[in-house]
C-alpha cells in the first residue's frame, strides 16, 4: 500500500504548521539576540577587533576626536552603528585613486 495516499491531509497540515512555528521561534530568538548585540556598546578591545586596528591607533583617533566614542571615567566605549557610519564616511569612491594619480602626475 502507498502510505502517501493513506495520510490524513489534516495531519500533514498540522506537521507543517508545527514546523513553521518552530522556524518562527528560532528566527525570533535570533533577532532578539542580534538587537541586543547591536545596542550594546563595544569595549576598546572589541572596537579594535571590529575595526581591525591597534589600540594605539584607536586611542589616537579618540584623542583627536576623529572617531565617535563614549567615555565613562577612564573607559572608552563605542557604538557599532557609529563605527559603521564612521567607516562609510571615510569611504574612497571607485575611481578616486585614479583621479589623484592623474593630478599628482600632472595629468589633466
Amino acid at each position: 500500500m502507498n502510505t502517501a495516499k493513506n495520510l490524513n491531509p489534516f495531519d500533514v497540515i498540522e506537521e507543517r504548521l508545527v514546523s513553521l512555528a518552530q522556524a518562527i521561534d528560532t528566527l525570533t530568538d535570533y533577532l532578539t539576540n542580534e538587537r541586543q548585540n547591536v545596542d550594546k556598546p563595544l569595549s576598546l578591545s572589541e572596537a579594535t577587533h571590529y575595526l581591525d586596528v591597534s589600540k594605539a591607533t584607536l586611542y589616537l583617533l579618540t584623542s583627536k576626536r576623529e572617531i565617535p566614542h563614549l567615555k565613562r571615567g577612564q573607559k572608552l566605549y563605542f557604538l557599532k552603528a557609529d563605527l559603521d557610519q564612521w567607516l562609510l564616511s571615510h569611504r574612497i569612491e571607485k575611481g578616486a585613486a585614479k583621479e589623484v594619480n592623474q593630478t599628482t602626475e600632472g595629468g589633466n
